[in-house]
């Protein structure tokens, strides 16, 4: 019988959303569990996303079963209800009976992350002498004082004693630092990226993308101080930023106006994007920015994937020496800022813009090792061996 992998994570998907005529939330928690399940089905294994997160257009929809395909991978929606917390309710019971219908003894299920909603399920998976194996995207952090952190840490001491004695990871060092005696880490799929790019678009100014959730922690200090410190220098530098994601709009807006005033930098402000577009965008740039402190405890529990997805759509990787960044990227394939400040930041693109055709090579270098490295065929075997214990 063939072997399969539930995959547990409360993600939204652009088919769900169209469905239901809502918003597009394509997060890298998406690209990423869609990825890492057509790797596994790639290496013989039937893997099934099993999420709780449902658009308020759909809810109050009781389906157990296989409502669609996402990019060729199954998708079970599960029943949910009403706001924040009292969803988070029901879907710790959701999941609960999900596992305790669906999941055959020689199955193995996988959880994104330590969410309180799959306290229950795991529960139920470890009556049966059949634990669940936990994919740890972000260790939780001991200096997160809110009520969010607290939770995290909390749900994340149940679920380990729940849960089987190795994980899955985005770094080599978040298994040992989080207590387990086994760990994979995997970083991303280049394949699948390679599917949602097309041919690239050659533009006469360097453009670069910086995105996700932008604060002091992922590097918004190191880009505010380079973009004036290029505005003070080099003021007749042809480059373009393309800004994505979560940020301070208004920051980022006068940031946009005093510095257009004053040179030929652009900014582009995007902020969240659908996945079509947010994929066009990909094809156009020239440089990916991944700024994250290294020295600060969220480049220290977690690992930036979008580092995988720009070398695998061609662009030029340019990063702090964060997480496991230096053990997958050295000068032949990517740019690593040391040190991680403003002024490198700046001194580095003048030196991009003014050796395009060396540093295009540099970006060709990373993608083809990040195609060679992390194929859906690489990935899926080594998940596939790590998941039912075989390596």
């Amino acid at each position: 019988m063939r072997k399969r992998v539930f995959y547990f994570a409360s993600i939204t998907t652009d088919s769900l959303n169209q469905r239901a005529g809502t918003t597009l939330i394509i997060s890298p928690a998406t690209n990423k569990v869609i990825a890492v399940c057509r790797a596994l089905n790639a290496a013989g294994v039937k893997a099934v996303i099993v999420s709780s997160y449902i658009p308020t257009a759909m809810r109050s929809r009781w389906r157990f079963r296989q409502i669609f395909r996402q990019r060729g991978v199954a998708f079970v929606q599960l029943f949910t209800l009403g706001s924040t917390y009292l969803n988070r309710l029901v879907s710790m019971l959701s999941y609960a009976i999900y596992a305790a219908a669906a999941v055959r003894p020689a199955d193995k299920v996988l959880l994104y992350n330590y969410f309180l909603e799959y306290i229950p399920a795991a529960f139920v998976l470890w009556l049966c002498d059949n634990r669940a194996i936990i994919d740890i995207e972000d260790a939780p952090r001991k200096d997160d004082r809110s009520m969010r952190g607290l939770v995290n840490r909390l749900s994340f001491a149940v679920l380990s004693r729940l849960c089987a004695s190795r994980c899955v990871t985005v770094s080599q060092t978040i298994g040992p630092m989080c207590g387990f005696r086994e760990s994979l880490p995997i970083y991303g799929v280049s394949s699948y990226f390679r599917m949602l790019s097309a041919a690239r678009t050659r533009r006469e100014t360097l453009a670069l993308l910086f995105g996700g959730a932008i604060t002091q922690e992922t590097g918004l200090d190191i880009f505010l101080a380079c973009v004036f410190h290029l505005a003070d220098e080099f003021s007749t530098l042809s480059v373009e930023f393309h800004i994505t994601g979560r940020y301070d709009r208004s920051l980022f807006e006068k940031l946009k106006g005093e510095i257009e005033k004053r040179s030929s930098i652009r900014l582009f402000l995007w902020g969240a994007l659908s996945s079509a577009d947010y994929n066009s965008l990909l094809n156009s740039m020239d440089v990916g920015l991944c700024l994250k402190l290294p020295e600060h405890s969220i480049g220290q529990t977690t690992f930036p994937s979008k580092v995988i997805e720009y070398s695998s759509f061609g662009m030029l990787v340019c990063s702090t020496p964060v997480s496991d960044v230096p053990f997958i990227f050295d000068d032949t394939t990517a740019v690593i800022l040391t040190p991680p400040t403003g002024e490198e930041l700046a001194n580095t693109i003048v030196m991009i813009s003014q050796n395009r055709e060396h540093y295009e090579e540099i970006a060709s270098e990373g993608q083809r090792m990040t195609i060679e490295r992390f194929s859906s065929v690489a990935v899926g075997r080594a998940a596939r061996d790590f998941i039912f214990g075989t390596l």
